[in-house]
């Protein structure tokens, strides 16, 4: 079983659905996508054996790294990791953004000045988890330029655009501007 576990995780096709998760969730953002660093990934798929084979490894996630621990789909970690990641939008406030444990995958996700990806996977002695491994460059999550990097989903809206069709249609009805030598 863990072997063939180990094979299918660690097929391109399966870090490729998780860019192509991750940049399709990006665009949501209105960022641009990441692109495969394979440096990245070595670095990731080592650091994902480490914490697989020891847990006791594991020390915390540094800023530019997110680790998920993943025991359903297991064929899928890479995507499912993305998926959860992701979720954490919802305790993510556009209004008062602040960094935490609650936020952080999610914000370096979709961090607007981060451009490259490496992703690894490696299941756990058992065969019963798969340790999902995300390295970004540059490193996101800087409290200080949270506001420019992380944008909220959704339409673009143009200020002035909104303005001029808030005054061109009052209470949403279009009024037709006369001029004085109209119907004379």
């Amino acid at each position: 079983m863990k072997n063939g576990l180990l094979c299918s995780i660690k097929t391109d096709a399966v870090f490729q659905e998780a860019l192509v998760a991750h940049n399709k969730l990006r665009a949501m953002h209105h960022v641009l996508p990441l692109q495969w660093n394979a440096t990245l990934a070595e670095q990731a798929q080592r650091t994902a054996e480490s914490v697989a084979s020891d847990p006791s490894t594991f020390q915390g996630e540094p800023v530019g790294e997110n680790i998920a621990q993943i025991w359903h789909d297991l064929p899928r970690a890479p995507l499912k990791a993305t998926t959860i990641w992701y979720s954490e939008k919802k305790a993510f406030s556009f209004s008062y953004p602040e960094l935490n444990d609650k936020v952080k995958h999610f914000t370096q996700m979709v961090w607007k000045d981060t451009t490259q990806l490496g992703m690894g996977a490696a299941p756990s002695p058992s065969g019963k988890y798969v340790i999902v491994v995300a390295l970004y460059r540059p490193l996101g999550n800087d409290i200080h330029r949270i506001r420019d990097n992380v944008q909220r989903a959704g339409p673009v809206q143009d200020v002035y655009a909104t303005i001029k069709e808030k005054i061109s249609k009052p209470n949403g009805k279009r009024h037709r501007i006369t001029t004085a030598n109209e119907g004379f």
